[in-house]
């Protein structure tokens, strides 16, 4: 996993890797713009005397931006260097340096100092056959302003794919917050380890592709400070996937009871129960109102039904405890709490104390987490310990916390922390894109996978099952967490990139699609 840090915590490792190990500032800027090159030419084919228009500001983030034309000139690209915002003269530092080592290899930069300036170079830039934005860096603080606004417009305006060199221009590293003209990317070259707000929207919309460079920092310098969010790759959901061993039968792979339903809701239930069973639970129960038991007989078919008792208005009744209880003792490995179930008093007492009282792993999802509105603080005591995974959406998280839905998106990283440390839980914070933090309330997970495409009803059932199911076979609270939204995000992709479209997509699909997406992933 990399770190996703902000512009001030990778400044503090730049000067760490240059003060402390006495690598030196040009070397790093070298590492970049070669890097940053390297992926250009693997994504782009102008090797062939393409025009590559290179627009550099005068700081650091130009300074890359002359390495890569360099670089490229190498490869047999024909780059053209604009200098925006400032005289030749006035570029200082290893940015300067850069800038003398392009032009030592016979490369051109014309200085941009004023919108006629600009206006003669727009030609140029929209003849070429790629424009490498190193314009503005992490940096920068606000929209940008006059002529590098102007830049970014003509940019945006012509139809040539756009590299960006760390971050588009425009877009705050931290947030991801938009706040005037940004550069819209089909790639971002993110230098050493990706910025936060390449992953938060509105940010993400404009970076296109994202690689990672290596500008030859040290690693044990890259792993810390430990509080910022790790970001998860493929390798790391692989790694946490349920064992599968020669001689196993379907009580090693654990047993999960799904407690829910209501009149109306039973399809929350069944795809949390369906999609735990593709998740490869042994064995997996649907615990239901009574009158609702037939239903669920036809909705599911691998899955076992449980009839609990039930009130009048056919949801669960806290009487069904004792049922919940003796259920399977001893050998049930995990539950999933809260699917369709309503928010009737009794069921809502129903599932406190279940989960007051049951020392089994749990996932509390939907209308269980509905049943601690004001009370969240009950599941410090929960029986599960840190086995208890809660999976709200924004507003079952404010539901829950009391938070207002403003002060959780301000910073929603310290939010989901602060929680998961107070309950002594993991806190799976659904959203674009989707948070796990762990109970010991310094890290947090992010989810680089899944689409609007998952913004249809049952999706989070779905999830639930799957993080269930995994749990249920033995997978930690944490990397159960972590593995399951990393593939329901991934089969969602995997989905869109099959049928090319984002559209069409329902909750039922991501449990079919489940085998041929969890296979491209191990290939």
């Amino acid at each position: 996993m990399k770190r996703l840090v902000t512009a001030a915590v990778m400044r503090e490792m730049d000067r760490t890797a240059i003060e402390g190990r006495g690598i030196a500032g040009a070397d790093l800027m070298e590492n970049a713009g070669a890097g940053a090159a390297a992926v250009i030419l693997e994504h782009f084919d102008v090797e062939d005397g393409r025009l590559v228009v290179v627009l550099c500001g005068k700081g650091n983030n130009g300074g890359d931006g002359f390495v890569i034309a360099r670089h490229l000139k190498q490869a047999g690209a024909t780059p053209v260097a604009l200098l925006l915002g400032a005289r030749i003269d006035e570029v200082r530092g290893d940015a300067a340096g850069a800038m003398h080592a392009w032009s030592e290899a016979g490369g051109e930069t014309r200085a941009v100092t004023d919108s006629g300036a600009l206006r003669t170079a727009r030609p140029l830039i929209a003849e070429a056959d790629l424009l490498v934005d190193a314009m503005l860096g992490t940096g920068a603080i606000g929209a940008p302003r006059g002529l590098l606004e102007d830049a970014v417009d003509t940019v945006n305006a012509v139809d040539v794919p756009v590299v960006a060199v760390d971050i588009p221009s425009g877009l705050d590293a931290d947030t991801g917050a938009v706040p005037g003209a940004c550069v819209i990317a089909a790639l971002t070259a993110t230098l050493a380890l990706p910025k936060r707000g390449l992953y938060l929207y509105p940010g993400r919309e404009f970076v296109g592709h994202l690689a990672v460079v290596d500008i030859g920092i040290p690693e044990e310098i890259l792993d810390g400070p430990a509080d910022q969010p790790l970001l998860v790759e493929p390798r790391d959901c692989i790694l946490r996937l349920p064992d599968r061993e020669p001689e196993m039968h379907k009580g090693d792979r654990g047993h999960l009871l799904v407690v829910g339903g209501s009149a109306g809701l039973t399809g929350a239930v069944a795809l949390a129960a369906e999609a735990a069973v593709r998740a490869g639970a042994g064995k997996v129960t649907a615990g239901v109102p009574l009158s609702l038991l037939d239903v669920m007989e036809v909705k599911l078919t691998e899955a076992m039904v449980l009839g609990l008792p039930e009130l009048d208005v056919r949801a669960l009744s806290q009487a069904a405890f004792d049922r919940v209880m003796l259920f399977d003792p001893g050998r049930l490995t995990a539950l999933a709490v809260g699917p369709g179930a309503g928010r009737h008093r009794s069921t809502r007492s129903l599932f406190r104390r279940i989960l007051e009282e049951i020392h089994v792993p749990t996932v509390l999802d939907a209308d269980g987490i509905h049943a601690f509105a004001g009370a969240a603080d009950l599941l410090r005591t929960a029986a599960a310990g840190e086995d208890l995974i809660l999976t709200p959406h924004l507003g079952e998280f404010c539901t829950l916390t009391g938070m207002a839905k403003e002060d959780v998106l301000a910073d929603r990283f310290d939010a989901v922390r602060g929680w998961a440390k107070r309950l002594d839980a993991v806190i799976v914070l659904k959203g674009a894109p989707t948070l796990i933090a762990e109970p010991d309330g310094v890290t947090v997970y992010l989810n680089p996978t899944g689409s609007e495409a998952l913004a249809t009803g049952g999706s989070g059932d779905v999830l639930t099952g799957l993080i269930a199911g995994f749990l249920a076979q033995g997978v930690a609270p944490v990397d159960a967490a972590v593995a399951g939204v990393y593939v329901h995000g991934m089969i969602a992709d995997f989905i869109c990139e099959t049928w090319n479209s984002p559209y069409g997509l329902k909750a039922g699909d991501l449990i079919e699609a489940f085998t041929p997406a969890l296979a491209d992933l191990l290939d």
